[in-house]
């Protein structure tokens, strides 16, 4: 029996960032096209403590049930980690693919209806590897969630927020060794992130000047941006997606991985020059508030527009 389409979000509760935003993608289609919106459990994502809050709770299904009931007139929003399932031939709705990183799969599933890259620095990626060149839509942040926040002069002079994934102990071991090696006047004071949860985080932010990214790679970089929306001074690796945002040199300071050394003198020259520093946390405020929910979500309408019209 035939019914009116439905959106599924393969993962929406996974605890990380790019399927958070496959997530208000499933809200945008209930919200925005009536298209009532089902969560299909992609591990055990729904027996650990949630790491972003949710305005909406989606009923929640097994990949079983989604492959019994989903129809022609459906929508599956699927991220590129989860290729390995193959959806794109399997299933007979239409298969959208939100492409957010370049090193979270090792094939991607070739065969979805549409496909939209969360950066430049992905779309090229896309483009050498499947000679695709699928439309750009960034990522958002919540800027409403970030916006009393204390002025840049009077959080702790020399304190550094320090995130990173990928060997990010080694980096800041081997960070601090440059340090003390070749700038030992300069005092700055690492700090780990010691959030639980996304709203944690958000509230940690503004008590530091400088927020430092060793993540060597990211498909977009949300981490950065809240930072920079908290009103921090940006410094570390760009990690390629960052690129959609980062002007290094006017709203933060940061080099391509692996240039640690250079990525010490940035550091240490900010931390002596801080009305500088100062003027880029203040440009890097301005930036960040372009990536708001708003303009993320009449971006998204543009697109399903027109792959939902009749």
């Amino acid at each position: 029996m035939s019914r009116g389409p439905k959106a599924y979000v393969f993962g929406a509760y996974v605890p990380n960032g790019g399927t958070y935003m496959a997530y208000h993608l499933g809200r945008i289609l209930d919200q925005h096209f009536g298209f009532p919106c089902r969560a299909v459990i992609a591990q055990d994502e729904l027996a650990v403590p949630p790491l972003y809050e949710y305005a909406d709770r989606f009923d929640s299904i097994s990949v079983e049930e989604l492959e019994r009931e989903v129809q022609t007139n459906d929508i599956l929003v699927v991220n590129p980690s989860f290729s390995a399932y193959l959806f794109g031939l399997k299933l007979p709705c239409k298969k959208l693919m939100y492409i957010q990183h370049f090193n979270t799969y090792s094939v991607i599933d070739g065969f979805c209806d549409y496909y939209v890259c969360v950066s430049r620095v992905v779309q090229q990626y896309v483009k050498l590897v499947y000679g695709w060149e699928p439309p750009v839509i960034p990522a958002f942040i919540h800027v409403e969630r970030i916006m009393a926040v204390p002025p840049w002069r009077d959080r702790p002079p020399s304190r550094v927020l320090v995130y990173g994934k990928q060997f990010s102990d080694q980096l800041l071991a081997h960070l601090e060794e440059l340090l003390r090696t070749r700038h030992p006047s300069t005092r700055v004071e690492f700090a780990s992130i010691t959030a639980g949860n996304h709203q944690q985080f958000l509230r940690q932010l503004p008590d530091f000047r400088y927020f430092l990214s060793l993540s060597p790679c990211e498909g977009f970089g949300l981490v950065s941006l809240e930072a920079m929306a908290a009103g921090c001074t940006v410094v570390g690796f760009h990690a390629q997606g960052g690129l959609e945002y980062m002007q290094s040199g006017k709203n933060c300071s940061v080099v391509g991985y692996p240039r640690l050394e250079q990525l010490a003198q940035n550091l240490v020259s900010l931390v002596r020059e801080p009305e500088r520093a100062e003027e880029m946390a203040g440009r890097g405020q301005i930036t960040a508030q372009q990536f708001g929910y708003e303009a993320f979500e009449k971006r998204w309408v543009e697109f399903l527009l027109e792959i939902l019209k009749p």
